[in-house]
């Protein structure tokens, strides 16, 4: 997921087409994800509601912020995907609108994602130099989960139904925030293209330029490693 992450802030690197195979790729991983942490994260937010310490306010609050934008990044790379337009058009929302919040929240979620690696950096670095062995009461513990499908699955309905709400609530407020010209620019594109255009909302393809592609990407690491360093050595986060 980290890579993706690098890697999807670089258009110029893969292109429109890989960009939006990469992006849909990267939707499933971080569903798993929240899925199997999802005991850590319930505890976090009952840490937060009786302990009150600014520490776990902090952390809960930034995981679930990290949650609402990579949420809406990912709903709106999908709205404005060129799947998206063609199977779903403006039924969801404008399409301009939902441009605008993926490639606005982009380098916000490249930020928090750096904060979430300061966040769990002594978790990272003790599953690195964790010995992996299997025992027979590891192996019986994984075997009882996998015969349990009923609550992975209602966790992965919570999560796809919040993400929901969330990216729709940051389209709205971006909706807003938008001037009314702005609101309906896409729907004049549409009337002045005319029938020529079998689907103007579909977004045009991008050449890719791989040196500027990897220079961009080098930048984006470089901002990904100051923002963890920072927040790990800076703002001292912890999970405990």
């Amino acid at each position: 997921m980290l890579v993706l992450v690098c890697v999807l802030e670089c258009l110029d690197l893969t292109g429109l087409a890989w960009h939006e195979w990469l992006g849909f790729s990267l939707c499933p991983l971080v569903l798993l994800h929240v899925i199997w942490q999802w005991p850590w994260f319930m505890t976090q937010f009952r840490r937060m509601r009786s302990s009150g310490t600014g520490r776990a306010r902090v952390n809960a609050g930034l995981n679930l912020l990290l949650l609402a934008m990579m949420a809406a990044v990912l709903v709106s790379g999908v709205m404005v995907s060129r799947l998206g337009t063609s199977a779903i058009g403006e039924n969801l929302g404008r399409v301009r609108i939902w441009s605008d919040v993926h490639g606005y929240l982009n380098f916000i979620v490249l930020v928090l994602v750096g904060l979430h690696l300061a966040l769990n950096w002594d978790w990272l670095v003790a599953e690195m130099r964790r010995r992996r062995t299997d025992t027979p009461a590891n192996a019986g513990e994984l075997e009882g989960r996998g015969r349990s499908w009923a609550r992975p699955m209602v966790r992965a309905i919570t999560v796809l139904l919040v993400a929901a709400m969330l990216a729709g609530t940051i389209y709205f407020i971006a909706y807003g925030l938008s001037s009314p010209e702005k609101r309906i620019a896409r729907t004049r594109f549409v009337a002045s293209a005319g029938p020529q255009m079998q689907n103007p909302l579909r977004p045009q393809p991008r050449r890719i330029d791989v040196p500027e592609g990897l220079m961009k990407l080098s930048y984006k690491v470089l901002v990904l490693a100051a923002v963890t360093l920072i927040g790990r050595f800076g703002f001292r986060l912890r999970l405990n």
